[in-house]
């Protein structure tokens, strides 16, 4: 019986030992899975907060520049309200319409007048399968001649480069698509451009995009 008993009890020694070194593994394993949940889930988050936070401080310096550029906080609201708007037309996203609103004010055009440039290059720039990045260097473009005063090859290659179908309101708006010949007849920037959104805005092939 002593014999037995000494036999049973030894094993149930060494299989208390196997099944405890299982538990160790099973903890260790648990243990590395909860930090590999942790690193997965806390990463990505963090970097996803990170980013929108980022996003919202940069959205609400341009709500500060379009309020010093509309005189006042509520009529920033309302532009901003429309801009909105806009911004669910193709090829435009929210803080690129605010930023091109903003540039365009900055040399000349009132709200509406801003609005409705980014509305009708945002139809051309969609047409040739652009982005809104696309879009806000049509608009930088577009402003940079306004502040320079002059219609340059260089700056409009730009334009052309982003929309290459920018050739088809072009040749309706001033009946050639030489820039040099359009420049020589004196026009000023601003009917340039002027001239250009009219074109895009009464021009089917562009206001069929949908």
């Amino acid at each position: 019986m002593n014999v037995l008993l000494a036999l049973r009890t030894e094993g149930i020694g060494r299989a208390l030992q196997v099944a405890n070194k299982q538990l160790n593994a099973f903890a260790r394993q648990a243990k590395d899975a909860g930090e590999k949940m942790t690193m997965s889930f806390t990463l990505p988050a963090a970097v996803i907060g990170g980013s929108a936070i980022k996003a919202f401080a940069d959205m609400e310096k341009l709500e500060k520049s379009l309020t010093a550029i509309a005189g006042s906080s509520s009529a920033a609201q309302e532009q901003l309200s429309r801009l909105r708007t806009l911004a669910l037309e193709p090829g435009i996203d929210l803080e690129q319409a605010v930023q091109a609103s903003i540039r365009l004010q900055t040399v000349g055009y009132n709200a509406e007048q801003a609005e409705q440039a980014i509305l009708q290059m945002s139809k051309a720039v969609t047409l040739a399968g652009g982005t809104a990045d696309d879009l806000s260097e049509v608009i930088r473009q577009m402003t940079q001649m306004e502040s320079r005063g002059k219609i340059l090859q260089e700056d409009f290659a730009v334009i052309q480069e982003r929309v290459p179908n920018i050739g088809i309101a072009l040749q309706q708006a001033f009946g050639t698509t030489n820039i040099q010949a359009i420049r020589d007849s004196g026009i000023s920037v601003r009917e340039f451009n002027d001239r250009l959104i009219q074109a895009i805005a009464t021009n089917q092939t562009y206001q069929s995009v949908q």
